[in-house]
């Protein structure tokens, strides 16, 4: 089993080629050609959600970190060609030699894991023009849920935290009725109504150092997160 990859593979798409090696003007697409259509598929499927996590120093990041850098900001679905499978990514119209490096190693080290013999590539130009069926990726079970909490309106506004570890993430913390602002909504105080008048009072006080703007929020009322957070071990106290 072996993965080769095109050496010329982002020289081809580029519109520019920046000079001692620094990268490229334009954003990669690639082409996985291989007998086993479905796994190469899958591999790139799960290549291109790591690619959204990567920097611009190829680093990979994860999900609920905030940090500043120039990543891609889109992924295309993998697409079916006559040749293989193929994905194409906007990164905002420049590929850094780094990040470049990090797609490929993210994309063999996905086809080498699932056993595939496969060479990627530049897709044509054609394929990136044409209506391509898309690749479904298999279904992934739901967890099972409890009961659902009924919605409730909440003014909340956001808040960058620290892990114990010095990475950054970002939550949100919640008003209660007497002025105080919590990290759990099961202490803060509810509304039935978006408090439309409350929020628009509370947006003219100055904004605390790491919180964003004040907003009503409807949300299920208990205390389950609204986004990706780190592992409890690794979040401080509020």
């Amino acid at each position: 089993m072996t993965v080769t990859v095109a050496p010329d593979l982002f020289d081809r798409q580029a519109a520019e080629i920046y000079p001692d090696g620094e990268g490229w003007m334009g954003s990669p697409a690639f082409l996985v050609v291989a007998d086993d259509v479905p796994a190469a598929a899958a591999a790139l499927y799960a290549a291109g959600e790591l690619f959204m996590l990567l920097d611009e120093k190829g680093e990979e990041h994860e999900e609920w970190e905030l940090v500043e850098y120039w990543g891609p900001s889109y992924v295309s679905p993998v697409q079916l060609t006559a040749a293989g499978p193929m994905m194409w990514t906007d990164t905002k119209g420049e590929l850094s030699a780094a990040m470049g490096a990090g797609m490929i190693r993210i994309l063999v080290a996905e086809l080498t894991a699932r056993g595939v013999t496969a060479h990627v590539t530049a897709p044509s130009e054609d394929d990136l023009g044409a209506d391509l069926p898309e690749w479904e990726p298999p279904p992934v079970p739901e967890p099972p849920r409890g009961p659902v909490a009924p919605r409730v309106w909440f003014i909340a506004r956001s808040v960058r935290l620290t892990t114990t570890t010095g990475r950054r993430y970002g939550d949100w913390e919640y008003r209660t009725a007497d002025g105080a602002w919590v990290g759990e909504r099961t202490t803060a105080e509810r509304f039935a109504e978006a408090p439309v008048d409350l929020v628009v009072t509370l947006r003219t006080d100055p904004v605390p150092p790491e919180r964003g703007e004040v907003n009503g929020i409807l949300l299920p009322d208990d205390d389950s997160p609204t986004g990706p957070l780190p592992p409890v071990h690794l979040r401080r106290p509020r």
